[in-house]
């Protein structure tokens, strides 16, 4: 398991940097457009794990990585714990980084703007975390579909399957929800902030843990 995650992360040292370069300045350009960093820092943060799950799949596909991994001494239980890993890693390692520079942001830019909205730093810090944590959500839904049919067919079956989950839950919300309960719903929020956040750090990381376990069956199984 630690040398498969040494190899998947030898791989994203290999293209984040990159990365890096351009999302610290699309996190300030943002934050100077919006006049607050929290939204700034949230985009960024929600933008890494949905980059590392398509960049390693793409990876996997290139060069015969795929097929070269598999000789290795490497489980494939081993393998698709380690993409995981590694994903879940380097997306917190970023989050905490974002909002490290969201503190900066919100130290710098009031001096340049003058109707810029300051935040405090742990709001900063838990808006980076939330972006992060509900896109997790999503990369554990979309990873068995990338494991089972690689980078070209899976980003199809995966784009498909968003659309329709998203016409049903539109077609559910706009029939079930009353604005007076989301209004109740949100006035309930604001004062629980901390056991919202919470519960999505919990849900987030059970749905990758068995998203983790549902992708490494497929994996067993799967014809490389």
């Amino acid at each position: 398991m630690k040398a498969a995650l040494k190899s998947e992360l030898a791989i994203l040292g290999t293209f984040m940097p990159a990365f890096a370069v351009i999302l610290v300045p699309v996190c300030v350009v943002m934050a100077f457009a919006i006049g607050n960093c929290i939204s700034a820092v949230a985009c960024v943060s929600a933008m890494v794990p949905m980059i590392l799950m398509f960049s390693l799949t793409s990876y996997d596909d290139q060069n015969g990585w795929k097929r070269y991994r598999a000789s290795l001494s490497f489980s494939r239980r081993d393998v698709v714990a380690a993409r995981y890993g590694s994903i879940l890693l380097t997306s917190l390692a970023t989050a905490a980084c974002a909002a490290v520079l969201g503190v900066a942001i919100n130290a710098i830019l009031p001096s340049l703007i003058h109707d810029f909205e300051t935040m405090p730093p742990i709001e900063i810090a838990a808006g980076s975390f939330v972006a992060t944590f509900s896109v997790i959500v999503m990369v554990a839904i979309g990873e068995p579909f990338l494991v089972k049919f690689g980078a070209t067919k899976g980003v199809r079956y995966l784009m498909n399957f968003a659309i329709l989950a998203g016409c049903i839950c539109f077609a559910i919300a706009g029939q079930a929800l009353d604005p007076m309960l989301l209004e109740s719903f949100g006035t309930w929020a604001d004062a629980h902030l901390s056991l919202l956040f919470v519960s999505l750090t919990v849900v987030s990381l059970a749905l990758f843990a068995a998203s983790c376990a549902i992708s490494t069956t497929i994996y067993q199984r799967k014809d490389l």
